[in-house]
């Protein structure tokens, strides 16, 4: 049980093999979720460093992550206008409240630029 809940667009992958060639799709749905702002990391890179932005967010249902083994891919959420990639997804069971608590990181432009919003919108609280 979330307490401060909203409604947010989760974008969820799916691969399948046809012919020998992997194609991919995904689907949109809703997911209820406190999502929060994360501090910004700064991660060297060869070029120099770069800032990321993150989320944390608070469910009752668990986000996919990216698993090399399986070729499945990490889900997205829908927030202030950009996509955001699912990190990590821990289950915290330590109290009566059972929830998952995950971390995004922002999906920029240059990483994939075919990464257009959810129909309609999908502003937060926004019924899609």
């Amino acid at each position: 049980m979330i307490l401060f809940a909203q409604k947010y667009t989760r974008r969820r992958f799916e691969s399948e093999v046809v012919r020998g060639a992997s194609h991919c799709g995904y689907t949109d749905g809703t997911v209820e979720a406190d999502v929060q702002r994360n501090s910004e990391s700064t991660t060297g890179q060869t070029e120099g460093s770069r800032k990321t932005k993150g989320l944390k967010a608070w469910s009752d249902e668990p986000f996919l992550v990216d698993d090399q083994l399986t070729g499945e891919m990490a889900d997205w959420i829908w927030k202030d206008g950009h996509w955001y990639k699912c990190l990590s997804c821990e289950r915290s069971c330590n109290t009566m409240l059972d929830h998952y608590v995950s971390t995004f990181e922002r999906v920029t432009e240059a990483a994939n630029p075919s990464a257009i919003g959810p129909p309609g919108g999908g502003e937060d609280g926004e019924t899609i």
